[in-house]
């Protein structure tokens, strides 16, 4: 199963800033992010879960010790939305 993959403005904006930081590594990136579209489970290394209470329709990967990828994946529609992305201190304020 293939999902389109859909990126919000938020995370548009975020993911500039992230991918400066010196622990940000674009081929981790790449291959979570296609992992996912392809409607792969990921390895258990990037501790992906779903989240709970006003986000329990969000799930949550760990790219490197505190950059987290949110997204969403809906499977009526085929989409997996990147929602944003950063550190724990920025993505739940």
């Amino acid at each position: 199963m293939q999902y389109d993959i859909v990126k919000t403005k938020r995370f548009k904006t975020a993911y500039k800033k992230v991918s400066q930081l010196k622990g940000f590594k674009e081929d981790i990136f790449v291959q979570v992010v296609t992992e996912l579209a392809e409607g792969n489970a990921l390895d258990a290394t990037y501790r992906d879960h779903a989240l709970m209470g006003n986000l329990r329709t969000f799930r949550e990967c760990h790219l490197a010790p505190d950059i987290l990828l949110l997204y969403q994946i809906d499977k009526n529609v085929l989409t997996l939305a990147l929602v944003n992305i950063g550190s724990h201190a920025s993505l739940f304020r």
